[in-house]
């Protein structure tokens, strides 16, 4: 059992990451920002990881800055982190040339709006694309129009592009045969009650590209 591409999956509990890892998800990410709704504690953090094999556990952080992430990493075993904010990576290109913390690869997330879209975002691309693993492209509008999906290749054909918004497992094969991502992120939920989750819409996704 496998899965048609790279997946990262963002998850705040324990029945999420196990389905995930179960489908052969290949990185579990996790909000580590104390003021965040999805915030999982260290606790909770080693909980869910102690029933897990087999995945990437990914940092996230949307607020924090540097010395912020730094404090933080330190009460988390972490395999890379995401970040949101641009003058995070401006400090990681002062002070390493391979744009780490303690050692780790970065995903840096940018969530497209109103004044940043597929349109505009080539400078930004191509300024961190030696710096960074992944882009993490997200939006507040969760659909692709044609001649969006038409820019999104041209930018995937030169940039390494995780898609995170317009997937749907009725036309993820279809992006995946029309546009050369890296991989697409995906988000849980969180559980109705501990133990009791609501897989629907995940599900239908992963089992549209699970592949024997």
């Amino acid at each position: 059992m496998g899965l048609k591409t790279f997946v990262k999956v963002s998850v705040n509990n324990l029945s999420d990451a196990r389905y995930c890892a179960g489908m052969g998800v290949d990185m579990l990410g996790f909000c580590m920002e104390a003021e965040n709704p999805n915030f999982v504690s260290p606790e909770k953090y080693f909980e869910i990881i102690g029933w897990l094999a087999g995945v990437e556990f990914i940092a996230e952080f949307h607020n924090y800055d540097l010395q912020q992430i730094n404090k933080v990493l330190a009460d988390y075993p972490v395999h890379g982190l995401q970040v949101d904010r641009e003058d995070v990576l401006e400090e990681l290109r002062q002070i390493s040339i391979n744009t780490d913390v303690h050692g780790l690869p970065v995903l840096f997330r940018l969530c497209l709006h109103a004044h940043m879209n597929l349109f505009t975002i080539e400078p930004l691309l191509e300024k961190y694309h030696k710096l960074v693993k992944m882009f993490v492209i997200e939006s507040e509008v969760d659909r692709l129009t044609v001649s969006e999906m038409q820019q999104l290749k041209k930018l995937a054909e030169k940039y390494p592009i995780m898609l995170g918004y317009g997937i749907k497992a009725d036309n993820i094969n279809l992006l995946l045969a029309e546009v050369p991502l890296k991989g697409i992120s995906l988000h849980g939920n969180d559980e109705l009650r501990p133990g009791l989750k609501d897989f629907d819409q995940l599900a239908d996704i992963l089992e549209a590209i699970e592949v024997d």
